[in-house]
């Protein structure tokens, strides 16, 4: 166990990102083993983007990957001729406006758990917005459309890497519908930037209006902090999170769970501070 939290620590110091400005189109993808891993990916479209890394859209290099059985996702550029991704990144935006027509491919690397059977790639596409899941094979083993809100399963984890196309059609309406949209499904999403120093954002969604509680919790399962307790609307919210405890006192690098429940729904993920 601590050997497993070392290696977790030491990845994700050597990540380093900053807050960034909102792209154009920001869309989410999560990949998931069935381990208890998870990360979320953006993509999506801005009209400062490169097919580079752009720092002030958060698109930041990562490390190597992580060694075999650690859970990792990322987009990466090595199979559809994008080398300047380098060694991957968890965002991957495009050159494009709001009026933009048209198709751009992505690609994504993953691996599970020690404990993992199996990878589950879920999206959440507005409107105007579709896609295809494939294997670098044509489609041999993964061949999957998508649109609105969906999943995927791989259990031949032989494949650990799949093309992302994406066809825009009518963005402009796309990206009104999802700014008014309330969503569908109660979902607690990775806080950004992850590690961080000294701040965080938190984003959550609720499909209704919901009594909320928004807590921190340290590594042995102590409550340092309270960010939410009290009704919240519908909608996506954003919290910040500054790195401190209830009574202002600078938390210690490490692993934190920052825990979101309602009357009826409890979810809880990882993330790392970083000093």
């Amino acid at each position: 166990m601590k050997r497993a939290i070392f290696l977790i620590i030491l990845f994700a110091g050597l990540v380093t990102e900053a807050l960034s400005q909102n792209p154009a189109l920001n869309i989410r993808l999560n990949v998931a083993d069935n381990a208890g891993g998870a990360q979320d990916l953006f993509f999506g479209l801005d009209k400062n983007a490169t097919n580079g890394l752009d720092a002030g859209l958060g698109e930041n290099e990562l490390p190597p990957f992580p060694p075999t059985g650690v859970f990792e996702a990322r987009f990466i550029g090595s199979d559809i001729n994008m080398p300047a991704l380098g060694l991957g990144t968890y965002r991957d935006y495009r050159a494009g406006d709001l009026s933009f027509n048209g198709v751009m491919t992505h690609e994504i690397r993953y691996q599970v758990n020690t404990a993992g059977s199996a990878a589950t790639i879920s999206w959440f596409f507005p409107k105007g917005v579709t896609g295809a899941l494939q294997d670098l094979f044509g489609g041999a083993v993964v061949n999957q459309a998508m649109s609105n809100n969906g999943s995927y399963t791989v259990t031949n984890l032989a494949v650990d890497k799949l093309r992302v196309t994406i066809t825009y059609n009518n963005v402009m309406t796309a990206v009104r519908d999802a700014a008014a949209s309330t969503p569908v499904t109660f979902a607690l999403l990775q806080n950004y930037p992850n590690p961080f120093n000294p701040e965080t954002m938190i984003q959550f969604e609720l499909p209704q209006a919901s009594k909320v509680q928004l807590e921190i919790y340290n590594l042995v399962g102590e409550k340092v902090a309270s960010l939410i307790n009290g009704p919240q609307p519908a909608g996506r919210q954003t919290v910040r999170w500054n790195g401190r405890d209830d009574f202002g006192r600078d938390m210690a690098s490490g692993v934190y769970f920052y825990r979101l429940s309602t009357g009826s729904h409890l979810q809880t993920r990882r993330m790392v501070l970083l000093r």
